[in-house]
Order: C-alpha cells, then structure tokens, then sequence
C-alpha cells in the first residue's frame, strides 16, 4: 500500500468528497430508514430528529463543498 503521488493536495479534494457523501446519504442511507426512525428523537438531543439531523449534515456539506469548488484548483509551483 502506499499513498497517492499528489497527496499533498488532498485538501483541494474535499468537494469531491462532500459531494459523493451527500449522493451516499440521500440515495444509500436515507432510501432504507423508515418514517417512523427519521421522525425519532435523537437520544442525548430530543429537540431534534434523525431526519432533521440528515438534512443538517446535507446542508453542511452543500455549503462547504460549494465553497470548496471556488477554491483555485491549478496545481502548485513545486510539482
């Protein structure tokens, strides 16, 4: 095993990587939770539920994984 050739820009990576988490929450997590488990209280939050927690994360990695796509991507001086 060993590491990529441009690890050093593993950062610049994270919209990817908040896009494709919220492509596995919405399509993979949510589509096998029923109504029932996304409407409970979260146990050491009750004032919130599941669902709004998962909708909470989504926005979050929205926003940021926006915000990640504005950063410059051209490849740095020393490669």
């Amino acid at each position: 095993m060993s590491l990529v050739e441009n690890w050093r820009d593993a950062p610049r990576w994270y919209s990817t990587w908040a896009f494709a988490s919220i492509a596995t929450i919405q399509a993979s997590v949510l589509a096998f939770i029923t109504p029932e488990q996304l409407a409970a209280p979260i146990l050491f939050y009750p004032s919130w539920t599941w669902g709004a927690a998962a909708q909470a994360v989504v926005a979050f990695l929205a926003v940021t994984g926006g915000i990640g796509r504005l950063i410059s991507q051209e490849p740095r001086a020393d490669q």
